[in-house]
């Protein structure tokens, strides 16, 4: 449902091209962070203009309440450490309704 905001990805990569500022050969950070879009951080905006802070807006998706599927809402970072551990916890709790 999602799509990474690194600016290691072709889609980041092509957003800060049209801001007529591209990454240069090897660069891989902005500010130290490996984000290309900054929601509601004015500081680090002033400090680098190719950061983004157009949201990424996936498609609507339907869970049906009868079905076993669920939904796991969170910032870029969480996905970096062991997200299955909380897929773990929802579906141990989803057990015991």
């Amino acid at each position: 449902m999602s799509e990474d905001h690194r600016i290691s990805s072709y889609s980041e990569r092509l957003c800060m091209q049209e801001t007529g500022e591209p990454l240069k050969d090897g660069e891989t950070c902005l500010c130290g962070l490996n984000l290309g879009r900054m929601l509601e951080d004015k500081f680090l905006k002033q400090q680098e203009p190719r950061f983004s802070s157009e949201p990424y807006i996936s498609e609507v998706v339907h869970i049906h309440q009868a079905s076993k599927g669920f939904a796991l809402l969170a910032s870029d970072g969480f996905w970096d450490v062991d997200f299955m551990k909380a897929i773990q916890l929802v579906k141990q709790v989803l057990s015991l309704c």
